[in-house]
């Protein structure tokens, strides 16, 4: 999990958590602040146990974080979508998304292969995710593909400052 508490579904954190520690798998917030995410979780009542909380670490931790990550999870309560940067460096590091389709959830997201898309509200859906990508390596490797072409294709800087010059010119 990487990203603020703003915009999470509660009840897909709480499955996505739960499923993670029956297949003993840390679930790990990367986020700014501890104290909020503390906050957030006992205001929702979803259970903090299985989730380890790293707040405040610089780009270099967080980066590295990523890097020994297995799946990333973005569990956005309207969807996952190109306006959150955390989308972005979760497909920078290649890894899997477990997330939610919702109204914000860009098409080309769907179609790109490197994600389990569950519907915004439907957790149990979101928990399955976590064996279906967990346990099967071939397809975490072709998700992990498909999210560093994704990120390359759509995200990376210079396809956005192409993007930029072309708009400016």
């Amino acid at each position: 999990m990487f990203g603020q508490p703003a915009g999470m579904a509660p009840a897909v954190v709480a499955a996505v958590a739960r499923a993670a520690a029956a297949r003993q798998v840390p679930l790990t917030w990367i986020c700014r602040s501890e104290n909020e995410a503390r906050a957030w979780l006992a205001r929702h009542g979803v259970p903090a146990e299985p989730i380890r909380i790293a707040a405040g670490l610089d780009e270099a931790a967080v980066s590295h974080m990523l890097n020994a990550a297995a799946v990333g999870f973005a569990p956005n309560d309207d969807g996952v979508s190109t306006r959150r940067t955390t989308i972005a460096a979760l497909l920078q590091h290649g890894l899997p998304v477990i997330g939610t389709d919702g109204r914000t959830t860009d098409p080309v997201f769907r179609e790109s292969g490197a994600f389990a898309l569950a519907p915004a509200g439907d957790p149990a859906a979101a928990a399955a995710s976590v064996d279906k990508i967990l346990l099967d390596s071939a397809l975490r490797d072709r998700m992990s593909a498909a999210a560093r072409g994704l990120f390359e294709a759509h995200l990376s800087w210079p396809r956005i400052a192409a993007q930029y010059a072309r708009l400016a010119s």
